[in-house]
């Protein structure tokens, strides 16, 4: 047993006990010990005498004695063990290299007795950033491994070992992943971080003449986005901040801004900067974001929580991590802000933008504080101010915003952001919100060294992933582009060539206040008005249905009363269906129904007299119904194309079709005055007592013009059905479209409910329909002409009501279908330009393992006298081969990232432009250069 487990010390064997192994006193237990006792104990290899020999693979050293060894604690993954080592002694390497050399890390240099496998270090941190349980739990699992029941008590705790021990190798970790594994080189700030591949970085992932593109601030332009946490809190403790053993081991290489520009940062400067005097109070301070805010308890933590910056793809930016100790005061967030600043300014780039919760005050004087050389800090050095930032409000903040304030800095308004949310900040903290328990009672340095390690995963799992991510949002993007641009032209169709001039030019010189409704530009009907225009449309619907129809054309006369007719018999289905319902309807309503049925029949038969008279080779097809209800109405809409040229009716179906279209808008200007007494009925009677609802005029009125609605929409619907089977291309040229029971909104509630401010909800076709003139119709005789021109009436006061809010609302709709087609766009190029700036990260990190894999060798070759050939590469020392080893792996992986980026990138967006992207920007892009 022994000898199969020499290079397997951390098994746990089991003996087979019985009756008298057991320990068991017969005597006391008599006959309860159960016939056949026995079982198998675990026991351990080093209570079977095994011994590990250090320095031979596992074998001893012949130079060594049996009594050359020391005994030590060791903590594996599958338990904590007890490990007799034999020592070597063929080299002058101290315990703790030698122990070292077989993959165990001792907890101390000199004399080590308790040591940990590197494969339960490494299995450890792979818990900690998935699970992201806290050492302690891991620990306590590797003790119930080791013994989950009899002598638990008895294993000695190794807890404060093991947190020692699993903090150095975390750092160490970092380091090796940076390519600083020995100190020889300085470590720049913000240097252990993984950084975003996708961002703009010039000499880096850019290309030689990016400058030169006239479209530079939207394509290489960073953003950045900063929010607040109050759950990554720390418990104040006695002596924890000052001490020096609590300073974090990576200093400003990390993550956390530097202590040495905080503390000068807040030295030089007042609290005045962190509300400024004189501030007009609005909606947004009450947002958590208020330099105010405290969260509760706040006189027991040293930290109450921590603001970070994050790029466009989510990437936790290095230097952009600081410690609140009282709210989000503005000189906190400035230091914050100004490490991913000063790094990409330095590095050329001029354009920001940056999202916040309460960008809308913090961005007011935000370069007079950090910008500006007559600060008393400047913590963005600038030449000649030569930075643009833009401010905006995060998108899924802005609802918390006043209007106004939403407006003017809300993303979807502003130009070159292209669909950039600005709220990756949170998806980060609801992920690193599980690590508040354990990181509040940490000492600082521990603290801030724990969560950069979560940091730099988060990151590292954005950058496996970047790939497939921006593949994927470049095809939606390029999908929803289509989309938009389908749907803005569809709207300028319907608007016509001159609302569409004045609606863009508006749009041009307008600034953020345009996205909002203005409420001078509407009319409103009072409770008065309201009733004397019921009155009036009742009064006018009987005056039309008494008066005669014009009989000054005959083709005309025919297709006008037979409109007429489908409205008659439309409303004879309609009572009939309500005399259905009826238990026992009195005579007087079946008297009523019966009345208008013999109207219908006689009108019918009217109707088929003047069209045997007008076209008499369709008598023969005529089928007449004894039910009037169920006639047909026949016209020629409802011959085949076939017939209509046998019949020779070609020129009845084209008046038939012109005054279908013609009817079709009446119907669409009746709809929308029928919708809007709707809409201001509604408001009306919703705002009376409950009681007063169900016998009111105003309830009347409601259900009258509800009744009105419906009778429009029956109407075009039956008009666009014949026009759109005889005549499909007059229903397109017009405008026409199917009508939808979405369609029926209500402007009011369309406008509070800012429905057009949402993805996907444009405003329904029958508000954006231009009016139709008579010399939109084609082929118009003057007799046509002559009497649609005067069937034109003069607008009343309620048309005007209408137009106003119709007006009001379509340029609402236009304007935000404009910035829609403009910020999709900016996406597909923005999207474009990081597809190759990825690549060429990827790149970049390759060469960089490459060289510093050739400088090591070469340094070592210089020192040792060594040659660089393979052959005598094995007299090197085993560490700078294992360094070189470490960093060929690194250039392995960033090629195969490289190669695959490259390969998915070139065929979403196809060979061809692939090679533009990569060589971009064209020299259509480029200015000239001047000095």
């Amino acid at each position: 047993m022994v000898e199969m487990h020499q290079n397997l010390p951390f098994h746990w064997p089991e003996a087979w006990v019985d009756g008298s192994g057991a320990g068991i006193d017969p005597n006391v237990w008599g006959q309860e010990i159960p016939l056949h006792f026995g079982y198998f104990k675990r026991t351990s290899l080093y209570d079977l005498g095994l011994q590990v020999g250090l320095g031979h693979d596992g074998l001893f050293c012949p130079t060594s004695h049996e009594a050359d060894t020391f005994t030590m604690r060791v903590l594996h993954t599958s338990g904590q063990h007890e490990v007799r080592f034999r020592t070597c002694g063929c080299t002058e390497k101290p315990r703790w290299e030698q122990l070292l050399d077989v993959d165990i890390w001792p907890a101390t240099e000199l004399k080590p007795q308790t040591g940990f496998t590197m494969e339960v270090l490494r299995h450890q941190r792979c818990f900690s950033l998935r699970g992201k349980t806290s050492l302690k739990e891991y620990y306590d699992a590797l003790v119930d491994l080791t013994s989950p029941a009899e002598h638990k008590d008895g294993i000695p705790s190794l807890y404060n070992q093991f947190r020692l021990a699993v903090r150095q190798y975390r750092v160490l970790a970092m380091y090796m992943r940076a390519g600083k594994p020995n100190g020889s080189t300085p470590v720049q700030k913000g240097e252990l971080c993984v950084k975003c591949p996708a961002c703009p970085e010039p000499g880096v992932n850019l290309p030689r003449n990016w400058d030169l593109d006239r479209m530079k601030q939207l394509h290489y332009v960073r953003f950045l986005a900063g929010d607040g946490n109050f759950k990554l809190q720390r418990l104040a403790k006695r002596g924890s901040s000052t001490s020096a053993g609590t300073k974090s081991l990576l200093g400003d290489s990390g993550f956390w801004v530097p202590n040495s520009t905080i503390k000068h940062y807040l030295a030089e400067t007042s609290m005045a900067a962190d509300e400024p005097l004189n501030q007009k109070k609005s909606a947004c301070n009450t947002m958590a974001g208020d330099p105010g805010y405290s969260p509760e308890g706040a006189k027991a933590l040293d930290v109450t929580g921590i603001f970070a910056v994050s790029c466009r793809h989510i990437f936790i930016c290095p230097n952009g991590v600081v410690d609140f100790h009282k709210g989000e005061k503005y000189r906190y967030v400035d230091v914050c802000f100004s490490g991913p600043l000063n790094h990409s300014y330095a590095a050329g780039l001029r354009y920001f933008v940056i999202t916040y919760d309460i960008a809308c005050k913090y961005g007011v004087n935000f370069k007079s504080r950090c910008c500006t050389p007559t600060c008393n800090f400047v913590l963005i050095p600038t030449e000649k101010g030569e930075i643009n930032t833009i401010f905006c409000v995060n998108k899924f903040h802005q609802e918390s915003h006043e209007d106004g304030c939403a407006a003017k800095n809300a993303l979807e308004y502003t130009k070159y952001v292209g669909r950039t949310c600005g709220e990756g900040v949170e998806t980060i903290w609801a992920k690193m919100n599980w690590l508040r328990y354990t990181t509040r009672e940490m000492s600082p340095g521990h603290r801030i060294e724990t969560l950069s390690e979560h940091f730099n995963d988060w990151n590292w799992q954005k950058t496996s992933n970047l790939v497939r991510f921006t593949k994927s949002s470049y095809l939606s993007a390029v999908q929803s582009l289509d989309v938009v641009i389908e749907d803005f032209e569809n709207l300028k169709n319907s608007l016509g060539p001159n609302t569409v001039a004045q609606l863009d030019a508006c749009y041009q010189a307008s600034g953020g206040e345009q996205f909002l409704q203005d409420s001078q530009r509407l009319l409103n009907l009072s409770r008065q008005e309201l009733l004397s225009e019921t009155q009036a449309i009742k009064s006018s619907a009987i005056a039309a249905q008494e008066s005669p129809s014009t009989s000054r054309v005959s083709h005309i006369d025919l297709i006008c009363k037979a409109l007429q007719l489908e409205a008659m018999q439309a409303r004879l289905r309609q009572r009939a269906h309500d005399l259905a319902k009826i238990k026992n309807p009195t005579r007087e309503l079946r008297a009523r129904v019966a009345q208008l049925a013999n109207q219908v029949s006689a009108a019918l038969d009217n109707h088929y007299d003047l069209l045997f008279e007008v076209a008499p080779q369709l008598a023969p097809l005529v089928q007449r119904s004894s039910d009037p209800a169920k006639d047909d109405i026949f016209l020629p809409s409802r011959l085949s194309p076939e017939d209509v040229l046998q019949r020779r009716v070609s020129d009845l179906l084209k008046v038939e079709m012109q005054l279908r279209i013609g009817h079709a808008y009446d119907c669409i200007k009746e709809l929308r005055n029928a919708l809007a007494m709707r809409s201001f009925w509604s408001r009306h009677t919703n705002s009376q007592h409950s009681s007063e609802t169900k016998k009111t005029k105003g309830m009347s009125s409601l259900q009258s013009s509800t009744a009105r609605m419906k009778e429009a929409a029956r109407a075009y619907n039956t008009c666009y059905e014949w026009i759109a089977k005889c005549s499909p291309e007059s229903a397109k040229k017009f405008g026409l479209h199917p009508l939808l029971n979405s369609d029926l909104s209500l402007l009011t509630e369309w406008q509070e409910s800012k429905v057009y401010r949402r993805k996907n909800n444009r405003l329904p076709w029958i508000w954006s329909l231009r009016p139709l003139a008579p010399s939109d119709l084609p082929d118009v005789d003057k007799d046509w002409e002559d009497i649609a021109t005067e069937s034109q009436e003069e607008p009343n006061h309620l048309d005007n009501v209408v137009e106003s809010w119709r007006t009001e609302i379509v340029r609402l709709d236009y304007i935000h279908a404009t910035a829609a087609t403009e910020r999709w766009t900016e996406e597909v190029r923005i999207l474009s330009r990081e597809m190759p700036a990825i690549c060429r990260s990827f790149r970049a990190m390759a060469l960089r393992w490459a060289r510093l894999a050739n400088e090591t060798i070469t340094a070592q070759s210089s020192g040792a006298g060594v040659s660089t050939s393979l052959s005598e590469w094995s007299l090197v020392d085993a560490e700078t081969r294992g360094y070189v080893a470490y960093a060929s792996r690194q250039f392995a992986l960033y090629v195969q990232m490289t190669t695959d980026a490259t390969s998915q990138f070139s065929e979403v967006v196809g060979a061809k432009r692939w090679i533009e992207l990569w060589s971009a920007p064209c020299r259509d892009d480029l200015v000239a250069h001047t000095v």
